[in-house]
């Protein structure tokens, strides 16, 4: 459990947790929801919404135009939007950066 992970890891870590799931849950509950009743992908706007996040191509490099995270953050994002729903769950989880979600 986060072992080799050193105390600024972990504390910017649950920063970035505490940050996705306050999004998922204040923004993203209503709208999985829908996005499951209807079978649809997420629109522009919600990724859009992700890129502003910071959690599109999370851990893709920046020079490859990603956030340059680690796998770890990735994971921790990832948990938080699956609480809600995979539906809402697999966009940051691709390990694409924003613009090739069409979002500079």
């Amino acid at each position: 459990d986060g072992q080799g992970m050193t105390a600024i890891d972990k504390e910017a870590g649950n920063a970035l947790r505490e940050a996705v799931s306050r999004f998922a849950r204040e923004q993203l509950v209503g709208l999985a929801r829908e996005l499951e009743e209807r079978d649809e992908s997420p629109s522009h706007e919600l990724m859009r919404r992700y890129a502003e996040l910071g959690v599109l191509g999370i851990n893709v490099p920046e020079a490859y135009s990603g956030q340059g995270l680690s796998h770890y953050d990735a994971v921790v994002a990832l948990e938080e939007f699956a609480k809600v729903s995979s539906a809402v769950a697999m966009p940051p989880a691709a390990k694409l950066p924003q613009s090739r979600w069409g979002i500079p």
